[in-house]
C-alpha cells in the first residue's frame, strides 16, 4: 500500500501522532533533548517540502523511524567531523604559537650575538644608551667624547645590527620586528639582552 501526503490536515495529523515518539527515539541516539527536537523538526520540514514526491510503502511510523534514525546518524557524523576540525585547528594554533616562540627566542639570541660582535667602543655606547637608558649628552660626558661622536657611534651600531640581523634572521620574521628591537625602550631591550 502506497501513501503520500496531499494536504496540510494529513500532515498535521501525522506530525501530532508521531512527533513525541520520534523525539524520544532521537534523544536515545543523540543523548541531547534539543538536538533530538531539532532533528525531528528538520525531518518534518524536509517531509513537507518533498511531500509531493514522497511515496511511503508500508506504514508512516516505520518510514519516520527510519528517517529519524538516518537523520540522527548524519548528525552524529557531522558532530564528529566538527570535533575533528576543531581539534586540528587547535593543534595547528598550538604549533603556530610554538613556532612563534621559537622564532622569538632565536631572534633574541641573534640580537645578543649581533650586539656582542660590535666594536668595543660602539658596543659600550650602544649598551649605555639602550640598556642603561642614558641620553647622548650623559654618555658623552662620562666617556669624554662629543655628542656628535656618540650620535655617529649609535648610528654605526644600529646600521651594523640591522644589517647583521637582516642577513641572519629567518625570512618569516618581520623586518619591522628588527627595527622595533633597536628603537624600543630600555626595559624591553634589557629583557632581550638578559
Amino acid at each position: 500500500m502506497s501513501t503520500n501526503l496531499t494536504n496540510s490536515t494529513e500532515f498535521e495529523a501525522l506530525f501530532k501522532s508521531h512527533y513525541t515518539m520520534l523525539v524520544g527515539y532521537a534523544r536515545k541516539l543523540l543523548h541531547d533533548q534539543e538536538q533530538a527536537e531539532d532533528a525531528v523538526q528538520q525531518l518534518f520540514v524536509n517531509l513537507w517540502e518533498k511531500r509531493a514526491s514522497i511515496e511511503v510503502e508500508g506504514s508512516w511510523k516505520s518510514y519516520l523511524l527510519r528517517s529519524t534514525h538516518n537523520s540522527c546518524l548524519n548528525q552524529i557524523k557531522h558532530q564528529k567531523i566538527k570535533a575533528e576540525h576543531a581539534q586540528q585547528a587547535l593543534a595547528s594554533e598550538v604549533t603556530s604559537e610554538q613556532r612563534d616562540l621559537l622564532e622569538e627566542e632565536e631572534f633574541r639570541q641573534k640580537v645578543k650575538q649581533a650586539v656582542q660582535s660590535l666594536p668595543p667602543q660602539c658596543k659600550k655606547i650602544f649598551l649605555m644608551s639602550r640598556i642603561q637608558g642614558k641620553k647622548y649628552q650623559q654618555i658623552a660626558a662620562e666617556l669624554n667624547l662629543s655628542v656628535k661622536t656618540i650620535e655617529n657611534q649609535m648610528g654605526k651600531a644600529l646600521k651594523t645590527l640591522r644589517e647583521d640581523l637582516k642577513t641572519q634572521h629567518s625570512p618569516t620574521l618581520n623586518v619591522l620586528k628588527t627595527f622595533f628591537w633597536f628603537i624600543i625602550g630600555v626595559k624591553l631591550f634589557s629583557i632581550v639582552m638578559n
